[in-house]
């Protein structure tokens, strides 16, 4: 506009309000990612188990998610930099096609070092999509916070859709092996990336690309344990303190294996019945994202995000009793699901305001949820063998709780404004 200022739903890197591109090809084509990835995610566990037994399966399945999220952290700056430097489709492109490329060999071989690498790049492969597809929304609606948080929360329903959908498709393929598996996951992520290669634009405008600088990405993956600390003390009080929130409200999301075996020793269930109760998650997500994604316009982001973290403290209080006060706490408290969608839009909006590139800050912000996904299934695996062995295994549920609670008072801040 005359007055430099930015337009409505236009951010610095986007293209002209007239030519913004429409995001329905990305949000088809994490869908379709999903499910590929959902198919086999199940497959490897039994895999590992009949050619090294539970326990070795075990340690190699959790080396290979640590190793996984310890990747991330290296690999985060190089991503922001080729985000920047490249765009944003070659990034999105190289994560599906590492996907249909090894699932599409493992549905040749199925020995544990084929499975085991398969395994990694979809560890490695999927959050680099997502910081790459953040950085596209962030280019079309960076300026718009309530429309970047209901574009959020609908990505979020087709991810929990598709993985619900994915783990459907799993049982109908279950008695035909995991190679038919892979390769069903093999084809539907060549779809994926089809659709993405054909339907969705480049949302980084020429002009803002900036060059690759060989020495200063050097100098980021050396310093890359440390790129999150930069987002969150290096980019501004309002920044740092939403990526401390963002952080924070994420960790219950990586417990993990943790919850599997609480489920089977505290609760009894069988395999079937932990099962559903990952699928009751699902679905709630899924309901979760599709409201959310409406009510986070209406409410405004902060006071969405506060509500929607107060309803993630009902699952947890419930299960500190029993497995049925859980489920029945998880549908009342959906909303918890969703509760990031806000804290993330914001966040996009605030970094495109500071003048950072998005690439970069998807970047680091990848390298903080790493460090999230590293460090929070060790803490729960301490809360809940440190919680055993003093009869109170709900341990883990407690701090979920008052991490929730610290999460809302935080979310109260002025920082906000």
């Amino acid at each position: 506009s005359k007055d430099g200022k930015h337009e409505v739903g236009k951010s610095p890197t986007s293209a002209s309000a007239q030519q913004q591109p429409s995001l329905v090809p990305l949000l088809t084509s994490t869908f379709l990612l999903m499910i590929s990835l959902s198919i086999v995610s199940l497959s490897p566990t039994p895999i590992l188990i009949d050619q090294f037994g539970p326990s070795r399966a075990t340690h190699i399945l959790s080396t290979i998610a640590a190793v996984a999220a310890a990747s991330e952290i290296i690999l985060s700056p190089v991503l922001g930099a080729l985000l920047d430097s490249m765009g944003r489709r070659p990034a999105l492109l190289a994560s599906i096609s590492s996907v249909a490329i090894m699932h599409a060999f493992v549905s040749t071989n199925t020995d544990a070092v084929p499975v085991c690498i398969a395994r990694y790049l979809s560890y490695v492969a999927l959050p680099q999509f997502f910081v790459a597809s953040q950085a596209v929304a962030g280019d079309v609606l960076a300026q718009t916070p309530d429309k970047m948080g209901s574009l959020l929360g609908i990505q979020s329903a087709l991810i929990s859709g598709g993985f619900i959908g994915g783990v459907k498709i799993a049982a109908a393929l279950g008695e035909r092996g995991p190679k038919v598996a892979y390769g069903a996951s093999s084809l539907l992520a060549v779809v994926s990336g089809m659709i993405l290669a054909i339907g969705q634009k480049e949302t980084l405008d020429k002009e803002h690309k900036v060059a690759f600088d060989v020495e200063e990405t050097k100098r980021k993956v050396i310093q890359a344990p440390i790129a999150a600390g930069h987002l969150l003390v290096g980019r501004g009080r309002k920044i740092g303190f939403l990526a401390l929130l963002f952080s924070l409200q994420s960790m219950p999301a990586f417990i993990g294996d943790v919850f599997q075996v609480y489920c089977r020793d505290v609760w009894e269930l069988g395999q079937n019945a932990v099962g559903d109760v990952i699928a009751v998650f699902g679905l709630s997500g899924i309901i979760a994202s599709v409201i959310g994604s409406v009510l986070v316009g209406k409410m405004g982001v902060q006071n969405f995000t506060s509500i929607a973290i107060l309803s993630s403290t009902f699952f947890p209080l419930a299960a500190l009793h029993s497995y049925k006060a859980a489920l029945f706490a998880l549908a009342v408290g959906f909303l918890g699901s969703c509760q990031t969608i806000g804290v993330v839009a914001e966040l996009t909006t605030q970094v495109s305001k500071s003048g950072a590139r998005q690439g970069e800050i998807a970047g680091e912000r990848g390298a903080l949820l790493a460090i999230t996904k590293m460090v929070a299934p060790v803490l729960y695996g301490g809360l809940y063998i440190a919680g055993s062995s003093l009869g109170f295994p709900q341990l883990v549920f407690a701090f979920n709780v008052v991490l929730a609670l610290i999460c809302f008072i935080l979310s109260r801040q002025d920082l906000w404004q």
